[in-house]
Protein backbone atom coordinates (compact mmCIF):
# COMPACT_ATOMS: atom_id res chain seq x y z
CA UNK A 1 0.00 0.00 0.00
CA UNK A 2 2.49 2.17 0.79
CA UNK A 3 4.05 1.31 -2.45
CA UNK A 4 0.87 2.56 -4.57
CA UNK A 5 0.74 5.33 -2.75
CA UNK A 6 4.09 7.27 -3.06
CA UNK A 7 4.12 6.34 -6.52
CA UNK A 8 0.62 7.74 -7.16
CA UNK A 9 2.07 11.20 -5.25
CA UNK A 10 5.09 11.02 -7.17
CA UNK A 11 2.84 10.94 -10.38
CA UNK A 12 1.69 14.21 -9.42
CA UNK A 13 4.83 15.94 -8.30
CA UNK A 14 6.57 14.80 -11.59
CA UNK A 15 3.45 16.22 -13.65
CA UNK A 16 3.78 19.34 -11.67
CA UNK A 17 7.90 19.75 -12.21
CA UNK A 18 9.85 16.59 -12.94
CA UNK A 19 10.64 15.30 -16.28
CA UNK A 20 8.65 14.58 -18.75
CA UNK A 21 11.26 13.66 -21.70
CA UNK A 22 13.18 11.00 -21.15
CA UNK A 23 16.18 10.23 -23.09
CA UNK A 24 15.85 6.33 -21.77
CA UNK A 25 19.82 4.92 -23.67
CA UNK A 26 20.33 2.50 -24.85
CA UNK A 27 23.81 2.82 -23.27
CA UNK A 28 26.65 3.27 -26.06
CA UNK A 29 23.83 3.68 -28.29
CA UNK A 30 24.45 7.49 -28.96
CA UNK A 31 22.25 8.32 -26.07
CA UNK A 32 24.82 11.23 -24.97
CA UNK A 33 24.83 12.73 -28.07
CA UNK A 34 21.06 12.24 -28.45
CA UNK A 35 20.56 14.36 -25.63
CA UNK A 36 23.25 16.93 -26.12
CA UNK A 37 21.36 18.11 -29.44
CA UNK A 38 17.91 18.12 -28.02
CA UNK A 39 19.31 20.47 -25.43
CA UNK A 40 20.34 22.62 -28.15
CA UNK A 41 16.22 23.91 -28.23
CA UNK A 42 15.22 26.73 -26.48
CA UNK A 43 12.31 24.78 -25.17
CA UNK A 44 13.86 22.17 -23.57
CA UNK A 45 15.66 22.33 -19.79
CA UNK A 46 18.99 20.39 -18.95
CA UNK A 47 18.68 19.93 -15.55
CA UNK A 48 22.28 20.28 -13.14
CA UNK A 49 22.51 16.08 -13.10
CA UNK A 50 21.95 14.46 -16.96
CA UNK A 51 21.48 11.03 -15.88
CA UNK A 52 19.99 11.17 -12.21
CA UNK A 53 18.74 6.99 -12.03
CA UNK A 54 15.85 7.85 -9.66
CA UNK A 55 14.08 4.98 -10.96
CA UNK A 56 16.83 2.50 -10.44
CA UNK A 57 17.64 3.44 -6.52
CA UNK A 58 15.38 0.54 -5.24
CA UNK A 59 16.76 -2.10 -7.48
CA UNK A 60 20.72 -0.63 -8.40
CA UNK A 61 22.78 -1.43 -5.79
CA UNK A 62 26.72 0.47 -6.08
CA UNK A 63 29.01 -2.17 -4.73
CA UNK A 64 31.54 -2.41 -7.66
CA UNK A 65 33.71 -0.54 -9.21
CA UNK A 66 31.15 2.07 -10.21
CA UNK A 67 30.47 3.09 -7.19
CA UNK A 68 32.84 5.82 -6.54
CA UNK A 69 31.66 7.04 -10.44
CA UNK A 70 27.79 7.13 -8.85
CA UNK A 71 28.82 9.01 -5.93
CA UNK A 72 31.49 11.26 -5.45
CA UNK A 73 30.11 13.75 -8.03
CA UNK A 74 26.95 13.66 -7.17
CA UNK A 75 27.88 14.08 -3.50
CA UNK A 76 30.02 17.65 -4.40
CA UNK A 77 26.87 18.69 -6.71
CA UNK A 78 24.78 18.28 -3.48
CA UNK A 79 27.43 20.10 -1.39
CA UNK A 80 27.47 23.15 -3.84
CA UNK A 81 30.62 22.20 -4.38
CA UNK A 82 29.61 21.53 -8.15
CA UNK A 83 26.97 23.45 -10.28
CA UNK A 84 26.71 20.25 -12.39
CA UNK A 85 27.14 16.43 -12.27
CA UNK A 86 27.33 14.01 -15.28
CA UNK A 87 25.13 11.73 -13.17
CA UNK A 88 25.17 9.36 -9.90
CA UNK A 89 22.12 7.29 -7.86
CA UNK A 90 19.75 10.05 -6.43
CA UNK A 91 17.60 8.07 -3.75
CA UNK A 92 15.05 11.15 -2.53
CA UNK A 93 12.41 12.23 -4.84
CA UNK A 94 12.64 15.88 -3.49
CA UNK A 95 16.21 15.80 -4.88
CA UNK A 96 15.45 14.70 -7.50
CA UNK A 97 12.18 17.30 -7.97
CA UNK A 98 14.72 19.61 -7.15
CA UNK A 99 16.76 19.46 -10.08
CA UNK A 100 14.12 20.69 -12.60
CA UNK A 101 12.55 23.70 -10.44
CA UNK A 102 14.25 26.03 -12.77
CA UNK A 103 12.74 24.65 -15.86
CA UNK A 104 9.15 24.57 -14.54
CA UNK A 105 8.52 26.60 -17.53
CA UNK A 106 9.87 24.62 -20.11
CA UNK A 107 7.99 22.79 -22.47
CA UNK A 108 10.13 19.77 -21.76
CA UNK A 109 12.46 18.94 -19.05
CA UNK A 110 14.69 16.17 -19.84
CA UNK A 111 16.15 13.21 -17.95
CA UNK A 112 18.98 10.96 -19.78
CA UNK A 113 19.68 7.97 -17.91
CA UNK A 114 20.33 5.31 -20.99
CA UNK A 115 19.84 2.57 -18.55
CA UNK A 116 16.19 3.04 -18.35
CA UNK A 117 15.24 1.33 -21.50
CA UNK A 118 16.29 -1.62 -20.51
CA UNK A 119 15.28 -1.75 -17.27
CA UNK A 120 11.15 -0.82 -17.91
CA UNK A 121 10.95 -4.10 -16.03
CA UNK A 122 12.29 -3.29 -13.31
CA UNK A 123 11.06 0.45 -12.98
CA UNK A 124 7.90 -1.21 -14.18
CA UNK A 125 5.68 0.76 -11.34
CA UNK A 126 7.06 4.39 -12.56
CA UNK A 127 6.87 3.05 -15.87
CA UNK A 128 3.07 2.28 -16.02
CA UNK A 129 2.26 5.55 -14.15
CA UNK A 130 3.35 7.31 -17.13
CA UNK A 131 0.11 7.79 -18.65
CA UNK A 132 0.24 11.64 -18.53
CA UNK A 133 0.01 12.75 -22.23
CA UNK A 134 2.58 15.43 -21.49
CA UNK A 135 5.52 12.53 -21.16
CA UNK A 136 7.40 11.15 -24.10
CA UNK A 137 10.58 8.85 -23.92
CA UNK A 138 13.30 8.29 -26.62
CA UNK A 139 15.34 5.28 -27.33
CA UNK A 140 18.24 4.24 -29.57
CA UNK A 141 19.17 1.09 -30.75
CA UNK A 142 22.66 -0.42 -32.35
CA UNK A 143 23.69 -3.45 -33.75
CA UNK A 144 24.13 -5.42 -30.47
CA UNK A 145 27.49 -6.92 -30.87
CA UNK A 146 28.73 -3.54 -31.26
CA UNK A 147 27.37 -2.06 -28.65
CA UNK A 148 28.27 -5.00 -25.98
CA UNK A 149 32.05 -4.34 -27.57
CA UNK A 150 31.82 -0.19 -26.96
CA UNK A 151 30.17 -1.20 -23.86
CA UNK A 152 33.24 -3.46 -22.58
CA UNK A 153 35.95 -1.09 -23.89
CA UNK A 154 34.21 2.36 -21.86
CA UNK A 155 34.68 0.00 -18.60
CA UNK A 156 38.15 -0.70 -19.50
CA UNK A 157 38.89 2.59 -20.28
CA UNK A 158 37.57 4.08 -16.93
CA UNK A 159 40.00 1.01 -15.42
CA UNK A 160 36.76 -0.76 -13.66
CA UNK A 161 37.02 -3.49 -15.81
CA UNK A 162 39.66 -5.44 -15.68
CA UNK A 163 38.55 -9.31 -17.29
CA UNK A 164 39.21 -10.03 -20.52
CA UNK A 165 36.41 -9.55 -23.02
CA UNK A 166 35.16 -13.80 -22.76
CA UNK A 167 35.79 -13.64 -18.78
CA UNK A 168 33.63 -10.40 -18.63
CA UNK A 169 30.99 -11.89 -20.57
CA UNK A 170 30.02 -14.38 -18.59
CA UNK A 171 30.66 -12.85 -15.22
CA UNK A 172 27.85 -10.36 -15.59
CA UNK A 173 24.85 -12.17 -14.39
CA UNK A 174 26.76 -13.07 -10.92
CA UNK A 175 28.38 -9.73 -10.34
CA UNK A 176 24.79 -8.65 -10.66
CA UNK A 177 23.62 -10.87 -8.28
CA UNK A 178 26.53 -9.86 -5.97
CA UNK A 179 25.53 -5.95 -5.66
CA UNK A 180 27.66 -4.25 -8.61
CA UNK A 181 25.17 -2.28 -10.54
CA UNK A 182 22.86 -3.88 -13.25
CA UNK A 183 25.40 -2.10 -16.24
CA UNK A 184 27.87 -4.73 -15.65
CA UNK A 185 25.79 -7.20 -17.40
CA UNK A 186 26.90 -6.36 -20.78
CA UNK A 187 24.93 -8.56 -22.95
CA UNK A 188 21.40 -7.69 -20.94
CA UNK A 189 21.82 -4.07 -22.36
CA UNK A 190 21.43 -5.02 -25.87
CA UNK A 191 18.54 -6.77 -25.47
CA UNK A 192 16.03 -4.15 -27.28
CA UNK A 193 13.19 -6.44 -28.31
CA UNK A 194 10.92 -6.62 -24.98
CA UNK A 195 12.05 -2.90 -23.74
CA UNK A 196 10.55 -1.34 -26.83
CA UNK A 197 7.32 -3.32 -26.55
CA UNK A 198 6.79 -2.37 -22.98
CA UNK A 199 7.55 1.24 -23.84
CA UNK A 200 5.63 1.31 -27.13
CA UNK A 201 2.72 -0.36 -24.74
CA UNK A 202 3.04 2.49 -22.16
CA UNK A 203 3.35 5.22 -23.68
CA UNK A 204 2.07 4.88 -27.20
CA UNK A 205 2.84 7.45 -30.17
CA UNK A 206 4.64 9.43 -27.48
CA UNK A 207 7.53 6.51 -27.52
CA UNK A 208 9.89 7.18 -30.35
CA UNK A 209 13.00 4.70 -31.43
CA UNK A 210 15.71 6.33 -33.43
CA UNK A 211 18.05 4.15 -35.25
CA UNK A 212 22.06 4.97 -34.15
CA UNK A 213 22.81 4.32 -37.99
CA UNK A 214 20.70 6.92 -38.92
CA UNK A 215 21.87 9.07 -35.88
CA UNK A 216 25.72 8.41 -37.38
CA UNK A 217 24.62 9.31 -41.31
CA UNK A 218 22.30 11.96 -40.97
CA UNK A 219 21.96 13.77 -37.33
CA UNK A 220 20.25 17.28 -38.47
CA UNK A 221 17.92 15.23 -40.38
CA UNK A 222 16.93 13.05 -37.83
CA UNK A 223 16.96 15.61 -35.52
CA UNK A 224 14.70 17.70 -37.51
CA UNK A 225 11.93 14.84 -37.35
CA UNK A 226 12.25 14.79 -33.53
CA UNK A 227 11.52 18.40 -33.36
CA UNK A 228 8.76 17.90 -35.85
CA UNK A 229 7.64 14.74 -33.01
CA UNK A 230 7.86 16.96 -30.35
CA UNK A 231 6.26 20.11 -31.19
CA UNK A 232 9.49 22.19 -30.81
CA UNK A 233 12.06 24.34 -32.72
CA UNK A 234 15.78 22.42 -33.29
CA UNK A 235 18.45 24.30 -32.26
CA UNK A 236 20.75 25.77 -35.04
CA UNK A 237 23.89 23.77 -33.96
CA UNK A 238 24.37 19.96 -33.25
CA UNK A 239 26.85 19.09 -30.73
CA UNK A 240 30.42 18.29 -31.32
CA UNK A 241 31.79 16.27 -29.39
CA UNK A 242 29.31 13.77 -27.77
CA UNK A 243 29.60 10.81 -29.54
CA UNK A 244 31.43 9.13 -26.92
CA UNK A 245 34.17 6.93 -27.97
CA UNK A 246 36.05 4.36 -25.83
CA UNK A 247 39.74 3.31 -26.40
CA UNK A 248 40.63 -0.16 -27.62
CA UNK A 249 42.63 -2.57 -24.83
CA UNK A 250 41.73 -5.55 -27.35
CA UNK A 251 42.41 -6.74 -31.07
CA UNK A 252 38.86 -8.24 -30.54
CA UNK A 253 36.97 -8.42 -33.62
CA UNK A 254 33.16 -8.23 -34.27
CA UNK A 255 32.89 -11.50 -35.31
CA UNK A 256 34.98 -12.93 -32.35
CA UNK A 257 32.63 -10.92 -30.38
CA UNK A 258 30.02 -12.37 -31.80
CA UNK A 259 30.79 -15.88 -31.13
CA UNK A 260 31.62 -15.36 -27.63
CA UNK A 261 28.54 -13.43 -27.07
CA UNK A 262 26.21 -16.31 -29.14
CA UNK A 263 27.71 -18.91 -26.78
CA UNK A 264 26.24 -18.00 -23.62
CA UNK A 265 22.66 -18.28 -25.29
CA UNK A 266 21.58 -15.71 -23.43
CA UNK A 267 20.96 -13.15 -26.86
CA UNK A 268 18.91 -13.84 -29.92
CA UNK A 269 20.69 -11.82 -32.11
CA UNK A 270 19.46 -12.30 -35.36
CA UNK A 271 16.42 -10.81 -33.63
CA UNK A 272 17.78 -8.10 -32.05
CA UNK A 273 19.56 -7.24 -35.41
CA UNK A 274 16.44 -7.05 -37.14
CA UNK A 275 14.67 -4.91 -34.51
CA UNK A 276 17.61 -2.22 -34.99
CA UNK A 277 17.15 -2.52 -38.53
CA UNK A 278 13.26 -2.30 -38.53
CA UNK A 279 14.09 1.27 -36.30
CA UNK A 280 15.91 2.63 -39.18
CA UNK A 281 14.31 5.33 -41.43
CA UNK A 282 14.46 4.03 -45.23
CA UNK A 283 14.04 7.56 -46.33
CA UNK A 284 17.63 8.29 -44.90
CA UNK A 285 20.90 7.41 -47.35
CA UNK A 286 24.30 6.91 -46.16
CA UNK A 287 26.43 8.59 -48.39
CA UNK A 288 28.95 7.24 -50.40
CA UNK A 289 32.93 7.13 -48.66
CA UNK A 290 35.22 6.31 -51.39
CA UNK A 291 38.34 5.05 -49.89
CA UNK A 292 42.33 5.72 -51.83
CA UNK A 293 45.00 3.76 -51.46
CA UNK A 294 48.09 4.51 -52.42
CA UNK A 295 50.28 1.83 -52.83
CA UNK A 296 54.01 1.32 -54.17
CA UNK A 297 55.73 -1.95 -53.42
CA UNK A 298 53.01 -2.54 -50.17
CA UNK A 299 52.46 -6.73 -50.10
CA UNK A 300 53.85 -7.28 -46.77
CA UNK A 301 50.82 -5.08 -45.45
CA UNK A 302 48.43 -4.12 -47.96
CA UNK A 303 46.17 -6.70 -47.20
CA UNK A 304 46.16 -6.25 -43.34
CA UNK A 305 45.15 -2.42 -44.56
CA UNK A 306 42.83 -3.47 -47.06
CA UNK A 307 40.82 -5.64 -43.91
CA UNK A 308 40.70 -2.86 -41.22
CA UNK A 309 38.48 -1.04 -44.01
CA UNK A 310 36.33 -4.10 -45.10
CA UNK A 311 35.93 -4.14 -41.23
CA UNK A 312 34.57 -0.75 -40.96
CA UNK A 313 30.90 -0.90 -39.09
CA UNK A 314 30.00 1.87 -42.05
CA UNK A 315 29.61 0.15 -44.94
CA UNK A 316 28.42 2.09 -47.80
CA UNK A 317 32.49 2.51 -48.69
CA UNK A 318 34.40 2.13 -52.09
CA UNK A 319 37.93 1.19 -51.57
CA UNK A 320 40.13 2.03 -55.11
CA UNK A 321 43.61 0.99 -54.83
CA UNK A 322 46.14 3.02 -56.67
CA UNK A 323 49.19 0.72 -57.41
CA UNK A 324 51.67 2.86 -58.39
CA UNK A 325 53.75 0.67 -60.90
CA UNK A 326 54.53 -1.58 -58.20
CA UNK A 327 56.77 -4.55 -58.85
CA UNK A 328 56.13 -7.09 -56.04
CA UNK A 329 52.79 -9.20 -55.46
CA UNK A 330 50.77 -6.30 -53.99
CA UNK A 331 48.39 -5.97 -57.22
CA UNK A 332 47.87 -9.69 -57.13
CA UNK A 333 46.85 -9.76 -53.63
CA UNK A 334 44.82 -6.73 -54.16
CA UNK A 335 42.79 -8.85 -57.40
CA UNK A 336 42.43 -11.81 -54.95
CA UNK A 337 40.81 -9.39 -52.24
CA UNK A 338 38.42 -7.84 -55.03
CA UNK A 339 37.16 -10.91 -56.35
CA UNK A 340 34.80 -11.65 -52.67
CA UNK A 341 34.48 -7.88 -51.87
CA UNK A 342 32.66 -6.09 -54.57
CA UNK A 343 33.73 -2.82 -53.08
CA UNK A 344 37.32 -3.28 -53.87
CA UNK A 345 39.04 -2.15 -56.98
CA UNK A 346 42.33 -2.02 -58.67
CA UNK A 347 43.93 0.72 -60.50
CA UNK A 348 47.30 0.02 -62.03
CA UNK A 349 49.73 2.29 -63.66
CA UNK A 350 52.43 1.22 -65.21
CA UNK A 351 54.97 4.73 -64.17
CA UNK A 352 56.04 5.40 -61.50
CA UNK A 353 54.91 8.95 -60.02
CA UNK A 354 56.50 10.44 -56.43
CA UNK A 355 54.49 10.36 -53.40
CA UNK A 356 52.40 13.58 -53.64
CA UNK A 357 51.64 12.32 -57.55
CA UNK A 358 50.38 9.18 -56.33
CA UNK A 359 48.77 10.60 -53.28
CA UNK A 360 46.90 12.79 -56.29
CA UNK A 361 45.96 10.14 -58.52
CA UNK A 362 44.35 8.33 -55.51
CA UNK A 363 42.08 11.47 -54.86
CA UNK A 364 40.72 11.60 -58.38
CA UNK A 365 39.16 7.94 -57.56
CA UNK A 366 37.02 9.79 -55.65
CA UNK A 367 33.08 9.71 -56.53
CA UNK A 368 31.52 10.04 -53.00
CA UNK A 369 30.56 12.51 -50.56
CA UNK A 370 33.74 11.89 -48.22
CA UNK A 371 37.00 10.59 -48.96
CA UNK A 372 39.74 8.79 -46.98
CA UNK A 373 43.48 8.55 -47.79
CA UNK A 374 44.62 4.91 -46.75
CA UNK A 375 48.12 4.27 -46.94
CA UNK A 376 48.86 0.64 -47.80
CA UNK A 377 50.65 0.15 -44.84
CA UNK A 378 47.94 1.60 -42.09
CA UNK A 379 44.88 0.45 -40.09
CA UNK A 380 42.24 1.73 -38.90
CA UNK A 381 39.84 1.48 -36.15
CA UNK A 382 36.39 -0.18 -36.73
CA UNK A 383 34.13 2.49 -36.20
CA UNK A 384 36.42 5.64 -37.72
CA UNK A 385 34.47 5.79 -40.79
CA UNK A 386 30.86 5.63 -39.24
CA UNK A 387 31.67 8.65 -36.43
CA UNK A 388 33.76 11.06 -39.11
CA UNK A 389 30.57 10.57 -41.28
CA UNK A 390 28.35 11.40 -38.14
CA UNK A 391 30.86 14.50 -37.38
CA UNK A 392 30.87 15.78 -40.91
CA UNK A 393 27.29 15.05 -41.20
CA UNK A 394 26.24 17.16 -37.93
CA UNK A 395 28.39 20.06 -39.07
CA UNK A 396 28.28 21.23 -42.63
CA UNK A 397 31.62 23.82 -42.15
CA UNK A 398 33.53 20.74 -41.52
CA UNK A 399 36.55 20.08 -44.47
CA UNK A 400 37.58 17.05 -42.32
CA UNK A 401 37.16 14.93 -39.53
CA UNK A 402 40.20 13.57 -37.86
CA UNK A 403 41.28 10.92 -34.83
CA UNK A 404 44.42 10.37 -32.84
CA UNK A 405 47.16 8.71 -34.41
CA UNK A 406 49.31 5.83 -33.23
CA UNK A 407 52.75 5.99 -35.25
CA UNK A 408 55.24 2.73 -35.31
CA UNK A 409 58.78 2.59 -36.99
CA UNK A 410 60.30 -0.73 -38.35
CA UNK A 411 61.70 -1.72 -35.04
CA UNK A 412 57.59 -1.72 -33.60
CA UNK A 413 58.25 0.84 -31.52
CA UNK A 414 54.89 2.60 -31.17
CA UNK A 415 54.06 6.27 -29.99
CA UNK A 416 51.09 8.74 -30.02
CA UNK A 417 50.92 11.48 -32.77
CA UNK A 418 49.78 15.01 -30.46
CA UNK A 419 49.78 17.56 -33.32
CA UNK A 420 46.38 17.07 -33.71
CA UNK A 421 43.70 19.84 -32.51
CA UNK A 422 40.59 21.01 -33.70
CA UNK A 423 40.82 24.04 -35.93
CA UNK A 424 37.44 26.26 -36.27
CA UNK A 425 37.39 30.17 -36.68
CA UNK A 426 37.82 32.44 -39.65
CA UNK A 427 39.19 31.49 -42.77
CA UNK A 428 42.04 33.44 -43.23
CA UNK A 429 43.45 32.11 -39.24
CA UNK A 430 41.86 28.53 -40.17
CA UNK A 431 44.91 27.66 -42.45
CA UNK A 432 47.61 29.88 -40.24
CA UNK A 433 46.55 27.76 -37.07
CA UNK A 434 46.58 24.46 -39.32
CA UNK A 435 50.01 24.87 -40.58
CA UNK A 436 51.62 26.20 -37.00
CA UNK A 437 50.32 22.44 -35.32
CA UNK A 438 53.72 21.34 -37.34
CA UNK A 439 51.53 17.97 -38.00
CA UNK A 440 50.50 17.10 -41.46
CA UNK A 441 48.47 14.03 -39.96
CA UNK A 442 45.00 15.77 -40.58
CA UNK A 443 45.46 14.71 -44.46
CA UNK A 444 44.69 11.33 -43.32
CA UNK A 445 41.24 12.40 -41.79
CA UNK A 446 37.78 11.70 -43.50
CA UNK A 447 37.48 14.73 -45.78
CA UNK A 448 34.53 16.48 -47.59
CA UNK A 449 35.19 15.96 -51.31
CA UNK A 450 34.41 19.66 -52.07
CA UNK A 451 37.63 19.94 -49.84
CA UNK A 452 39.88 18.07 -52.37
CA UNK A 453 39.64 20.64 -54.99
CA UNK A 454 43.28 22.36 -55.17
CA UNK A 455 44.36 20.07 -52.56
CA UNK A 456 47.86 19.33 -54.33
CA UNK A 457 50.32 21.81 -55.44
CA UNK A 458 51.74 21.65 -58.84
CA UNK A 459 55.37 21.88 -57.47
CA UNK A 460 56.75 19.08 -55.33
CA UNK A 461 59.37 20.17 -52.54
CA UNK A 462 59.39 17.87 -49.56
CA UNK A 463 57.05 19.18 -46.85
CA UNK A 464 54.33 19.71 -49.59
CA UNK A 465 51.70 17.35 -47.26
CA UNK A 466 51.85 20.43 -44.88
CA UNK A 467 50.28 22.92 -47.46
CA UNK A 468 47.49 20.34 -48.18
CA UNK A 469 46.93 19.95 -44.60
CA UNK A 470 46.42 23.09 -44.25
CA UNK A 471 44.65 23.93 -47.52
CA UNK A 472 41.71 21.47 -46.04
CA UNK A 473 41.68 23.82 -42.89
CA UNK A 474 41.13 26.95 -45.48
CA UNK A 475 38.08 25.01 -46.78
CA UNK A 476 36.38 24.46 -43.62
CA UNK A 477 36.73 23.65 -39.86
CA UNK A 478 39.07 20.51 -38.80
CA UNK A 479 37.03 18.33 -36.56
CA UNK A 480 38.58 16.14 -33.83
CA UNK A 481 37.30 12.73 -32.63
CA UNK A 482 38.86 11.84 -28.90
CA UNK A 483 39.74 8.59 -30.16
CA UNK A 484 42.98 6.68 -31.80
CA UNK A 485 41.22 5.89 -34.94
CA UNK A 486 44.98 5.17 -36.87
CA UNK A 487 48.08 3.14 -37.06
CA UNK A 488 50.69 5.01 -39.14
CA UNK A 489 54.06 3.58 -40.26
CA UNK A 490 56.04 6.38 -39.45
CA UNK A 491 58.71 7.40 -42.20
CA UNK A 492 62.13 7.72 -40.69
CA UNK A 493 63.76 11.02 -40.57
CA UNK A 494 66.45 10.24 -42.61
CA UNK A 495 63.92 9.34 -45.86
CA UNK A 496 62.94 13.12 -45.78
CA UNK A 497 66.45 14.72 -44.84
CA UNK A 498 67.86 12.94 -47.79
CA UNK A 499 65.13 14.09 -50.18
CA UNK A 500 66.04 17.63 -49.15
CA UNK A 501 69.03 17.18 -49.30
CA UNK A 502 68.14 16.08 -52.97
CA UNK A 503 66.13 19.01 -54.32
CA UNK A 504 68.54 21.69 -52.86
CA UNK A 505 72.36 21.80 -52.65
CA UNK A 506 73.41 24.59 -50.74
CA UNK A 507 74.11 24.46 -46.96
CA UNK A 508 72.15 27.33 -46.68
CA UNK A 509 69.42 26.56 -48.95
CA UNK A 510 68.74 23.19 -46.74
CA UNK A 511 68.52 24.83 -43.62
CA UNK A 512 65.73 27.33 -45.03
CA UNK A 513 64.98 24.39 -47.12
CA UNK A 514 60.93 24.84 -45.78
CA UNK A 515 60.46 28.34 -47.66
CA UNK A 516 59.69 26.33 -50.89
CA UNK A 517 56.65 25.41 -49.10
CA UNK A 518 56.10 28.81 -47.44
CA UNK A 519 56.31 29.79 -51.23
CA UNK A 520 53.86 27.43 -52.29
CA UNK A 521 51.33 29.38 -49.80
CA UNK A 522 52.35 32.32 -51.20
CA UNK A 523 51.65 31.88 -54.81
CA UNK A 524 48.46 30.09 -54.41
CA UNK A 525 45.63 31.81 -55.85
CA UNK A 526 43.07 31.54 -52.58
CA UNK A 527 45.31 32.40 -49.62
CA UNK A 528 46.34 35.65 -48.87
CA UNK A 529 49.48 35.86 -47.35
CA UNK A 530 50.19 39.43 -47.36
CA UNK A 531 48.47 40.36 -44.01
CA UNK A 532 51.34 40.49 -40.70
CA UNK A 533 49.77 37.34 -38.98
CA UNK A 534 49.87 35.72 -41.94
CA UNK A 535 53.98 36.58 -42.93
CA UNK A 536 54.61 35.43 -39.45
CA UNK A 537 52.97 32.15 -39.89
CA UNK A 538 54.98 31.60 -42.79
CA UNK A 539 58.14 32.30 -41.26
CA UNK A 540 57.68 30.55 -38.15
CA UNK A 541 57.07 27.71 -40.36
CA UNK A 542 60.63 27.46 -41.74
CA UNK A 543 62.60 28.61 -39.06
CA UNK A 544 61.33 26.07 -36.89
CA UNK A 545 62.00 23.18 -39.68
CA UNK A 546 65.80 24.30 -39.61
CA UNK A 547 66.42 21.37 -36.84
CA UNK A 548 65.80 19.44 -40.25
CA UNK A 549 68.51 20.06 -41.94
CA UNK A 550 71.26 20.69 -38.37
CA UNK A 551 70.89 17.64 -37.01
CA UNK A 552 73.51 16.03 -37.20
CA UNK A 553 76.31 18.31 -38.42
CA UNK A 554 78.37 19.21 -34.99
CA UNK A 555 78.45 20.94 -32.38
CA UNK A 556 78.60 24.33 -33.76
CA UNK A 557 75.74 23.91 -35.44
CA UNK A 558 73.86 22.85 -32.98
CA UNK A 559 74.29 26.27 -31.23
CA UNK A 560 73.25 27.41 -34.89
CA UNK A 561 70.00 25.41 -34.33
CA UNK A 562 69.02 26.64 -31.05
CA UNK A 563 68.79 30.74 -31.87
CA UNK A 564 66.91 29.87 -35.31
CA UNK A 565 64.26 27.79 -33.59
CA UNK A 566 63.52 30.24 -30.99
CA UNK A 567 62.97 33.11 -33.39
CA UNK A 568 60.80 30.51 -35.35
CA UNK A 569 58.89 30.04 -32.14
CA UNK A 570 58.40 33.84 -31.51
CA UNK A 571 57.04 33.93 -34.76
CA UNK A 572 54.38 31.34 -34.35
CA UNK A 573 53.40 33.00 -30.64
CA UNK A 574 53.29 36.18 -32.93
CA UNK A 575 51.33 34.66 -35.50
CA UNK A 576 49.03 32.66 -32.94
CA UNK A 577 48.09 36.30 -31.23
CA UNK A 578 47.36 38.24 -34.52
CA UNK A 579 43.67 38.31 -36.23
Amino acid sequence: MKRIERNQTWQGMMIANGPNLYVLGAPRAGSTYLFSALAQSPEVFVPPVEEPHFHLRDHWRLNGPEHDAFTKPLCRYLNGKAKSAWGGMITEEKTYRQLYVQGATAKFRMDGTPNYFREADLIAHNVDSFVDETVFAIAIVRDPVERILSHYRLFRQLGWETLEFEEAILAGPERVARGWAGTWDYVRYSEFSKPSEHWARVLGDRFRLVSYHDLSIAPRDVMSDLADWLGIHAGEELPKDKFNSAARFDDMTRSQAESIISKTGRIALDQERDMVENARNSKLTAPLVSVGMPVRNGAKSIGTAIASLQAQTYRNIKIVVADNASTDQSAQIVRKIAASDNRVILQSFDEYVDIKNSFERAAKTCDGDYFLFAPADDTWAPDFIEMAVGRLQGNPNAAVCCGSIELYDDAGHTWPCNGLKAVQGPQSKRWRRALLQMDASRIYGLIRSSALVDLFPDDDPEGWDHFSAAKLAWHGDIEIIDMTVMSRHQTPIEYYRAKMFDQERTFWGQVFFMRHVARLFRIDPDIDTTSFGARMALWGFVLVHVNLALRGRGRAFSLLRWPLKRLGKACVVIARLCR
